[in-house]
């Protein structure tokens, strides 16, 4: 991997990174789950944490970090249909949100 192609990489995570924790402090992230119809223990398996370190993201007590946060943003996507978190692109063959 080349250096240009670390930073890139770097980069595109703080990116994502940044829109993820901005979708906890808006309560985004918790309208989402809910929407889905996902619990707090079911989201915190999918991404290596507890379903209350789930919990205070959601409320805003602690900021989503590092790699959990990370794939915490991409289930997010999923679960609204999108690519990434940043790139609000829909996946073929998914059906946008609302």
């Amino acid at each position: 991997m080349s250096i240009a192609t670390a930073s890139r990489t770097t980069v595109e995570e703080l990116c994502d990174l940044a829109a993820v924790r901005a979708l906890t402090r808006s309560g985004e992230a918790r309208a989402i789950r809910e929407r889905a119809g996902v619990s707090l223990r079911e989201v915190g398996g999918a991404v290596g944490v507890s379903g209350a370190c789930v919990l205070r993201w959601e409320q805003a007590e602690r900021s989503p970090r590092g790699s959990a946060a990370l794939r915490y943003g991409e289930l997010l996507a999923a679960l609204r249909g999108e690519g990434t978190v940043t790139s609000g692109a829909a996946r073929p063959g998914s059906v946008p949100s609302a």
